[in-house]
């Protein structure tokens, strides 16, 4: 009696691995069901809420202030600290680097320009950059940002050939090496290019 009583709970604990099995491997070949939300960059301001913070300071910098780029990072250790724009007065033939962080603007650098700079047409500017960080996630963020490697994530807008605007994601690990770059369009969040070091 107590072999069979013995063999009964064998068979189900077996029995529970089996469908514990079963259900990963479900699981495994449907992909993620739900990726969850992607790091908040940044800090608590998307890129065009700080931007809109920075204009209030641009137009008394200088009243053709023009934006070059902007810039936000975020690393596992570690919340965003803020976006950084690089801006361009073509009167004055001026460079500066600013630091936003909720209403607060930090003029980290400022210079001279020693020739005219390729700006910014920020009506091309349609996706900000929660959105573009949405769309970077469930298309392949979720899984690159799974890797025990991926340390921080650089995001950059700047105009390309013909002043096409792009975001442009980079994923590096902790000795600084890429392991993901994404680029895609800042009007339509189109994907323009991926590139993972080694394929993939």
């Amino acid at each position: 009696m107590k072999n069979k009583i013995w063999l009964l709970g064998l068979a189900m604990i077996l029995l529970a691995i089996v469908a514990a099995l079963a259900l990963g491997l479900a699981k495994q070949s449907n992909g993620p069901v739900n990726p969850g939300k992607p790091p908040a960059l940044g800090g608590t301001q998307t890129a065009q809420q700080a931007y809109a913070a920075l204009q209030r300071w641009a137009s008394k910098w200088a009243n053709d202030t023009r934006t070059i780029a902007v810039s936000g990072s975020l690393s596992r250790d570690g919340l965003g600290s803020g976006w950084t724009f690089q801006v361009y007065s073509p009167k004055t033939k001026k460079l500066a680097i600013v630091m936003v962080k909720e209403d607060e603007v930090t003029v980290v650098r400022e210079q001279r320009a020693l020739y005219p700079q390729q700006t910014m047409s920020i009506d091309a500017w349609k996706l900000d950059s929660e959105a573009l960080l949405a769309h970077w996630w469930q298309e392949r963020g979720y899984v690159t940002w799974a890797n025990p490697d991926a340390h921080t994530v650089y995001l950059n807008l700047s105009a390309r050939e013909q002043g096409l605007l792009s975001w442009k994601l980079s994923v590096i690990n902790p000795e600084g090496d890429l392991l993901e770059f994404w680029e895609a369009r800042a009007d339509t969040g189109e994907t323009i290019q991926v590139y993972k070091p080694g394929g993939g």
